[in-house]
């Protein structure tokens, strides 16, 4: 038996908010779940990453992990990071513009048999550029999207884009890449309305 797990992902400090709420099997592996993060909220995987609760972190093997004294991913589900309603935890990518997530379960349901595929119920907002320079920079740019003239339009482009849309959360697309994600680790398929 495990738990189906309703969360709520926010990166922190965003105006607008940004976040993504997502239901997933506890017995996922964190390194796993990184992998979801990823997808859910748009980000190309192409940095380090940790998550951390209270004061232990977990992170991918390797020389940081050894330096950090952290835990290595591979060896924990989501289930024991984060066993009930309520339960907080904070995922952060990339540690040059250390983009902070929160993690919270909104709800929990118990399960049996197999590893259940993920589900995107929700979201909003678009996901900032990578490498944007973090939430300050990124939320500073923002309000300039609209004045080409501005002195420092050119960061703008270079940073966000001239067409980038702060609102835009394609819902049918990431469900998509999920759908992609849970077939290449055969997870099986789930109803779209299951679960909503």
């Amino acid at each position: 038996m495990s738990r189906l797990l309703t969360l709520k992902i926010t990166l922190e400090h965003s105006y607008p908010e940004i976040w993504r709420e997502l239901e997933v099997d506890g017995r996922i592996r964190l390194s796993c779940f990184h992998e979801l993060i990823q997808i859910a909220m748009g980000w190309e995987n192409c940095h380090l990453h940790l998550f951390k609760k209270n004061k232990d972190l977990y992170m991918p093997y390797g020389d940081l992990l050894i330096e950090l004294n952290a835990i290595d991913e591979d060896y924990f589900s989501i289930f024991d990071l984060l066993p009930r309603k309520g339960c907080k935890a904070v995922y952060e990518y990339d540690f040059g513009d250390s983009w902070i997530h929160l993690i919270e379960v909104t709800a929990s349901r118990k399960i049996t048999g197999a590893l259940q595929a993920p589900k995107l119920l929700a979201g909003k907002g678009a996901c900032p550029p990578e490498d944007s320079g973090g939430i300050y920079r990124y939320c500073d740019l923002l309000p300039l999207l609209d004045q080409p003239d501005h002195e420092d339009y050119e960061q703008v482009e270079w940073c966000l884009g001239e067409d980038f849309d702060p609102t835009a959360f394609d819902r049918k697309a990431v469900r998509g890449f999920l759908s992609k994600y849970a077939k290449e680790q055969k997870l099986p398929e789930r109803d779209e309305d299951e679960g909503s």
